[in-house]
């Protein structure tokens, strides 16, 4: 992150442990200090160094500081759930509080974490829009911009927008038709993945498709089924096969729609609120 001028100059870093750091008291409280709801152990140094960055703070290694970490032959403490379970309720935790929608991420690499009971964030996430921090995008592009993310068959996901209203399948079933709902976050039924293969998939693995009505379904995914491809023009999601546009011109009574794409209609403009390769969309 910076260039030392002596070997006893200090490093800033993006991620510290989170047992072995020093910290201005008042500004560990106004911090909200450690987040009670986290378990015994793990995920506590994400926590603390995703918030002290994107909270107007910094972390500093400092060479000619020296702490000592004895660690005991045995846990002093049990994990009821088990180590490995606690550790991912933990940090997914943290994810679903701090990293936007770059949690797709995180689910991507802990697929299993989806399952596990995070507990209730709203303290934690009141604490965060208070302290004005700054987005888990802001600290990928400023603080650790050397991290690569990973290359993944997804082109872009989150919530799929049109202002204040977002695609909601909620707990609907194959062949039902999804609908617009008040924007959510985090809500399930309000994630999608669009990828390269022109899939746009709901949090469940279902794909968005055409009925033989021309009214937009929940199916399941087909490589071979034309009705499901789609592709992106701007702001505008196009049925490959139809070559017609998304349109929630008619939501509120008969469900969304394809009709002849129009420049600028509003009812036809979609936006994802984390493009993960922007330069994918034609």
């Amino acid at each position: 992150m910076n260039t030392m001028k002596s070997p006893t100059d200090a490093v800033k870093t993006p991620v510290i442990s989170g047992g072995l750091f020093v910290i201005n008291r008042t500004w560990w409280e106004q911090l909200g200090k450690y987040d009670q709801k986290l378990d015994i152990w793990g995920g506590e140094n994400f926590e603390i160094s995703f918030k002290a960055w994107m909270c107007g703070g910094s972390l500093e290694i400092v060479p000619c500081s020296r702490v000592g970490h004895v660690f005991r032959k045995f846990h002093p403490y049990t994990f009821p759930a088990g180590n490995a379970a606690t550790y991912t309720k933990n940090t997914r935790r943290v994810a679903e509080v701090w990293m936007d929608d770059f949690k797709r991420y995180y689910y991507a690499a802990r697929p299993g974490a989806k399952e596990k009971d995070f507990g209730n964030i709203d303290e934690r996430v009141n604490l965060r829009a208070n302290l004005s921090c700054r987005s888990f995008h802001w600290y990928l592009e400023n603080i650790y911009p050397e991290l690569e993310l990973p290359n993944i068959d997804e082109l872009a996901s989150g919530q799929l927008r049109q202002e204040d209203a977002c695609l909601d399948v909620f707990k609907k079933q194959l062949g039902d038709k999804p609908a617009l709902s008040d924007c959510v976050s985090p809500k399930d039924s309000q994630e999608w993945i669009y990828n390269k293969k022109g899939f746009i998939i709901t949090y469940n693995g279902l794909c968005l498709a055409i009925s033989d009505q021309l009214v937009v379904v929940i199916a399941n995914c087909n490589k071979d089924d034309s009705h499901q491809l789609w592709v992106r023009k701007g702001r505008s999601i196009i049925h490959i096969k139809s070559k017609k546009c998304l349109d929630s011109l008619h939501a509120s009574s008969s469900g969304l729609t394809i009709s002849d794409c129009g420049a600028g209609l509003y009812t036809q403009l979609w936006d994802f609120t984390l493009e993960l390769q922007a330069q994918q969309i034609v």
